[in-house]
């Protein structure tokens, strides 16, 4: 890769400025690198989406090495970029002061060369502007360079001179006829235009506002939804947590109604544990001791224990014991009364009757224990 064709990536691949600068001078550039950069600079003046950032780079690397240079340069940025042309012209005008000053008899060609270029740009600039004068004046300068580039032996100036000439003698022609460069029917059309485009954008701007305006009233209608929303989700959710107590109560109250349901089952005990023990102790195992253990193990639910303890603790009379104490002894009755019928099903009702006997009187003596 040569050194054009570096410098050209790297600015494609956005190197600032100053750093390709740094590193590399124009001068240090062989004759073919600077030819081949400046033609690709004029070629992306037509092709090139975006031409600037190579434009910046080689004007920056001629600015101080090469005026003539630099001047290629800054036609091409005349060119490029419409609302800087006032201040192309100015740095032009200064490059060619400078070539001035130091300019060598074999230079002379081709500095009245870019001196008429110069001022064909400015006269296309003061048209722009709709200086008539101006214009004149400028394509007069281009001749009298061109002609210079003629006599000092330039050669190839003909056609320009001829174009030069003819813009001069449109421009005189409508001088003569005092008129302006821009027709006063184009300048009514334009304002005309200009109008119309205003009160386009002027409706677009009402329309454009009475739709923040709807969408301004849509969002403060959502905020109020969304307010009351969530005030309907914290009422239903209390709503819920009530529920859910009033559930856990519901099915404390039932537990507590099936062990109600069972006393009157559970009343006999005392009776029923001595049959049973009199049964083990003489090892006989009857119809009436089957009967017996069915009545010491029935099936009294866990969840009504809080609510039982509650009715103990609350109940007059003389039992006396704390909640927590009844529910530890209560629970642990019920875990062997359960084991119990574990044990009828997997060894018989021998080995469940032994621990009906052992749990009804650890039962009874805890809570004889509390009577006073």
């Amino acid at each position: 890769m040569n050194l054009s064709q570096e410098i050209i990536e790297q600015v494609e691949q956005g190197v600032s400025t100053a750093k390709i600068a740094s590193k590399y001078a124009w001068n240090d550039l062989s004759p073919v690198a600077q030819a081949e950069l400046l033609e690709e600079v004029g070629q992306r003046d037509k092709t090139s989406a975006n031409p600037l950032p190579l434009l910046r780079t080689l004007y920056v690397l001629t600015d101080k090495e090469d005026p003539w240079a630099a001047m290629r340069v800054l036609f091409v940025f005349y060119n490029t970029v419409e609302e800087k042309r006032e201040d192309v012209l100015n740095s032009m005008r200064k490059k060619l002061e400078k070539i001035r000053d130091s300019l060598r008899r074999e230079e002379a060609i081709q500095y009245l060369h870019y001196e008429a270029e110069y001022y064909v740009l400015k006269a296309h600039t003061e048209i722009d502007a709709g200086n008539l004068d101006g214009a004149i004046e400028s394509y007069r300068e281009a001749l009298r360079s061109y002609k210079k580039a003629l006599d000092e032996g330039g050669s190839s100036l003909s056609d320009r001179i001829a174009l030069v000439e003819g813009d001069l003698r449109r421009l005189h022609a409508i001088r003569s006829r005092n008129q302006c460069l821009i027709p006063k029917d184009e300048l009514e059309s334009r304002h005309l235009r200009l109008q119309q485009e205003i009160s386009r954008h002027a409706d677009k701007l009402t329309e454009m506002r009475n739709d923040i305006e709807e969408k301004v009233v849509q969002r403060d209608k959502l905020r109020e939804r969304c307010d009351k929303l969530k005030q309907e989700i914290e009422g239903y959710e209390e709503q819920e947590r009530k529920l859910n107590l009033l559930t856990q109560q519901v099915r404390q109250h039932e537990a507590g109604l099936q062990f109600l349901m069972a006393l009157p089952q559970a009343a006999m005990a005392p009776l029923w544990v001595e049959v049973v023990r009199l049964a083990l102790e003489q090892g006989e195992i009857d119809s009436l001791v089957r009967q017996a253990v069915d009545r010491l193990a029935p099936r009294f639910p866990e969840e009504a224990l809080p609510l039982l303890a509650e009715i103990v603790a609350r109940t007059p009379g003389s039992l006396s014991m704390a909640p927590d104490r009844y529910r530890a002894c209560t629970g642990h009755w019920m875990g062997r009364i359960a084991e119990a019928r574990r044990l009828k099903e997997e060894e018989g009702t021998t080995a469940a009757a032994e621990i009906l006997v052992e749990a009804w009187e650890a039962y009874f003596d805890a809570l004889g224990d509390n009577v006073q």
